[in-house]
């Protein structure tokens, strides 16, 4: 077994576990969205009595405020994410520079000869116009 398929295979099973934890999190995230927000919508229930008013005011605070944390964290984890993928997805990245390589290269191709062309263009007729100017002095 040669090295590089040793650090493959690590690297591998680090990204398997780097997913799991991910999902994890996620579904963790999700659990506790989804319970503040059902706890919020039983806490904003009306009753008919008006002696419990301060309590319920404090429990739709505080589901509230739960319901804004669990999707701050939701938010972070998405960072993370698209933090992740820009910063290590070095195939595309790599794939997109040799296109853009091979783009350049063949634009270079099509202009030299224009170039070339022109080039010769001028010397001949800077050489033309020398030799009216000599001619005329």
């Amino acid at each position: 077994m040669n090295p590089s398929s040793q650090t493959t295979s690590t690297r591998g099973s680090s990204l398997v576990s780097v997913q799991n934890a991910y999902l994890k999190k996620l579904d963790s995230t999700m659990k506790d969205l989804t319970t503040a927000y059902g706890n919020l919508l039983k806490s904003s229930a009306v009753s008919r009595e008006k002696v419990d008013n301060s309590k319920e005011n404090y429990q739709l605070n505080y589901f509230a405020f739960n319901l804004i944390e669990s999707g701050e964290s939701l938010l972070r984890m998405i960072n993370e994410l698209k933090h992740g993928i820009l910063v290590s997805d070095f195939d595309s990245v790599n794939e997109n520079l040799s296109q853009q390589r091979k783009h350049y290269s063949s634009l270079v191709s099509q202009t030299e000869p224009q170039i070339n062309h022109l080039d010769f263009e001028i010397t001949e007729s800077i050489l033309e116009l020398e030799a009216e100017y000599f001619m005329t002095t």
